[in-house]
C-alpha cells in the first residue's frame, strides 16, 4: 500500500535516504528535470522534488505494524531513540482534530491506480514541457471546486483518460489553467494543462457558470412543456409572468392558488384564460417541471430585484424553439421518430435526432463506450 509523507522543504531526499535503510519499506521521491539559462545563454539542467516536501513510500499490508512502530500517534517518524527524523517526515494529514494513527494512515493512503499519476509526471518529456509546479492538496479543496467546475476526462497528452477538475487560477499576476485530480483522500493539482485536449464527462451541479447554462436550458423545457399544454402560441408571456409569480418567495401551491384567483376576478377574457390556465399548468406539473420551475426560480431571485427585467431578457416569445434543442417539449411516442405541434399559423414536425455520430470522433468512443 502507497502513503504520502510529508517533509520539510529541501529536507525530501534526507527522508528519502533514512526510510530506504527500513527493508519493510520502499521509498518513491517523485523529481523533474528543470532547465536554467545564466546570463550568456548557457544551460543547465538539475533535477528538484516534483512536489515540494512530498514523498511516497510502499508498504506490504503484513508490514503495517513494523511502520506503526516507527511512528509516533501524530503520525510522525521516530528514530529508535525516540529522537524524530531531522526532516521532519509524517504522514500526509489535513486533520486538524486529535485523530488516531490508524485514522492518519488510512488518510494518507494513496490507491495504486494515482501511483500512475506521479509515474507520468515524474518520467513524461511532454508533462516536464507542461508543469511550472504540481500542488497537493486536501481532497475538501477539490470536492468544492467540483461542485462549481465541470469534471473533465483529459482526451490526448500524458494525461490520456485521467479525470479531473479545471479551474483558472491567478499566480503572479499570470493566468494558469490548472486540473485538480483526486488521488484517495488527497488531490493532486498541475499547472498549464490547456495546452491539452479534453471532454466534459459531468457538469458541475452549482456556481455560476453552470447556473447559466441551466438557465436557458431551463427555459427551454419549460417553453415546450406550456407549448405542449396550453400555450402553444404565448409560452414566454406565461412563463414569465408564472416565474414573475414564484420570484414573490411565494410556495408552488400558493402561486397557483394566486393565479386561479387572479382569473376570477380578471375582466379581460384572453388575460383570465391565460392565468387560470397558469394555474392548470402548475397543478399538473409532473416531480421534474416543478424541479425546473424552482431552479428557475432560485436563479432570477438571486439575480436582483429587477426580476421582470431579467425575465424580458431572457425568455423569449418566439413560437418556434431552437433547432436541436434537447426536449422535445410534446413527447414523441416511444417507438416514433416524430410528433406534430399545431400552432395558430403554422403545424410544427418536431423529430427525434442521434446526432452522436456528428458530434464524437471515433477516436474517442472509447470513453463513451465506457460510460454505457
Amino acid at each position: 500500500m502507497w502513503y504520502v509523507i510529508k517533509t520539510d522543504f529541501g529536507k525530501e531526499l534526507n527522508a528519502k535516504e533514512e526510510l530506504s535503510k527500513v527493508p519493510q519499506i520502499s521509498a518513491r521521491l517523485p523529481l523533474r528535470r528543470v532547465t536554467t539559462s545564466n546570463k550568456g545563454n548557457k544551460q543547465s539542467v538539475r533535477f528538484k522534488p516534483l512536489i515540494d516536501g512530498i514523498l511516497f513510500i510502499n508498504v506490504r499490508k503484513k508490514d503495517i505494524g513494523i511502520l506503526k512502530a516507527m511512528m509516533k500517534g501524530s503520525g510522525f517518524f521516530i528514530h529508535k531513540d525516540g529522537t524524530q527524523y531531522e526532516s521532519n517526515a509524517h504522514l500526509l494529514s489535513y486533520s486538524s482534530e486529535s485523530i488516531t494513527l490508524d485514522d492518519r494512515l488510512s488518510m494518507a493512503k494513496v490507491p495504486e491506480q494515482s501511483m500512475r499519476l506521479f509515474s507520468i509526471l515524474n518520467s513524461q518529456k511532454e508533462a516536464e514541457k507542461s508543469l511550472e509546479d504540481v500542488e497537493i492538496l486536501d481532497s475538501k479543496i477539490y470536492n468544492e471546486i467540483e461542485s462549481e467546475y465541470d469534471t473533465i476526462c483529459m482526451v490526448n497528452g500524458p494525461f490520456f483518460k485521467f479525470q479531473g477538475v479545471i479551474k483558472q487560477v491567478k499566480r503572479n499576476g499570470k493566468k494558469d489553467h490548472r486540473l485538480f485530480i483526486r488521488t484517495g483522500s488527497c488531490a493532486v493539482s498541475i499547472s498549464n494543462i490547456r495546452k491539452f485536449n479534453y471532454l466534459i464527462v459531468r457538469e458541475a451541479p452549482n456556481g455560476k457558470n453552470a447556473q447559466k447554462v441551466n438557465t436557458w436550458r431551463f427555459i427551454d423545457y419549460l417553453i415546450g412543456k406550456l407549448q405542449a399544454t396550453y400555450f402553444t402560441n404565448n409560452a414566454g408571456p406565461a412563463l414569465r409572468n408564472i416565474l414573475l409569480n414564484l420570484s414573490k418567495g411565494k410556495a408552488m401551491d400558493d402561486v397557483k392558488r394566486m393565479l386561479l384567483v387572479s382569473s376570477l376576478v380578471e375582466k379581460d377574457n384572453d388575460r383570465r384564460n391565460s392565468l387560470a390556465l397558469q394555474s392548470a399548468f402548475i397543478e399538473n406539473a409532473d416531480s421534474t417541471t416543478e424541479s425546473v420551475l424552482e431552479a428557475l426560480n432560485s436563479y432570477f431571485i438571486n439575480s436582483d430585484k429587477s426580476v421582470s427585467m431579467g425575465l424580458k431578457d431572457l425568455v423569449p416569445n418566439v413560437q418556434l424553439r431552437p433547432f436541436l434543442t434537447p426536449t422535445p417539449g410534446k413527447e414523441i411516442g416511444k417507438d416514433g421518430i416524430y410528433t406534430l405541434l399545431e400552432h395558430k399559423d403554422f403545424t410544427e414536425i418536431i423529430l427525434s435526432l442521434d446526432l452522436t455520430k456528428v458530434f464524437i470522433d471515433k477516436k474517442y468512443k472509447w470513453f463513451f463506450r465506457k460510460m454505457e
